[in-house]
């Protein structure tokens, strides 16, 4: 799996691509950490668009993972989910929720409306 990490003025776009199993699920919640603590005011998208899951442990593994950082001031907002990996998002959903949208674009669009104060 590769992760592309781009900056675009306050936010930071990690475009994960290739598959997803099991295995490596630690090493991307390490990964993401890591961002986290070197960018603390970025706000995140983590664009899955081009991100295959091998097996539904993989997925389910990944979900529970990412579930730590929507608990954070900044938390995530999630791009490119395919239509079957979003019902397993949704199930996690009521512990703390994934802000999913189709595109980065609209993704940035929320956060920077979120920052004027517009819901």
């Amino acid at each position: 799996m590769i992760a592309e990490v781009n900056k675009d003025g306050p936010h930071i776009v990690i475009r994960l691509k290739g598959y997803l199993s099991f295995e490596n699920t630690s090493t991307v919640k390490n990964y993401l950490e890591e961002i986290y603590r070197r960018e603390k005011e970025a706000s995140v998208i983590i664009d899955l668009s081009d991100l295959e899951f091998v097996g539904s442990s993989g997925i389910s593994q990944m979900v529970k993972k990412l579930l730590c950082f929507n608990q954070l001031k900044n938390k995530p907002t999630y791009t490119g989910l395919r239509q079957e990996f979003t019902r397993i998002f949704k199930v996690f959903e009521e512990e703390a929720g994934f802000e999913i949208f189709e595109n980065t674009e609209e993704a940035k669009q929320k956060i920077r409306l979120r920052s004027l104060g517009v819901s």
